[in-house]
């Protein structure tokens, strides 16, 4: 699960403070463009896909707009 802001990658998933490091786009010959060293998680069911969905989403970046008072100011991408 990342996050997209400001033109840095971040995990949204990582446990530790080298989640807000940024990452950088690969492109791998198999599964095409990746980003490398973010956290990966084993689900089982869709209470858990849920549940670490959420976990991340604590995680973006919000500010206050005129329209909005928790505006996202990022774009985010979550791969199951």
């Amino acid at each position: 699960y990342l996050e997209l802001y400001n033109e840095r990658i971040t995990d949204l998933l990582g446990m530790s403070e080298e989640y807000a490091q940024d990452h950088q786009l690969c492109e791998d010959g198999r599964r095409g463009v990746v980003v490398r060293g973010l956290e990966d998680e084993i689900v089982k069911s869709s209470a858990e896909i849920f549940a670490v969905l959420s976990r991340g989403t604590k995680r973006r970046t919000t500010a206050e707009t005129k329209l909005n008072k928790e505006s996202s100011r990022s774009h985010s991408v979550f791969t199951v």
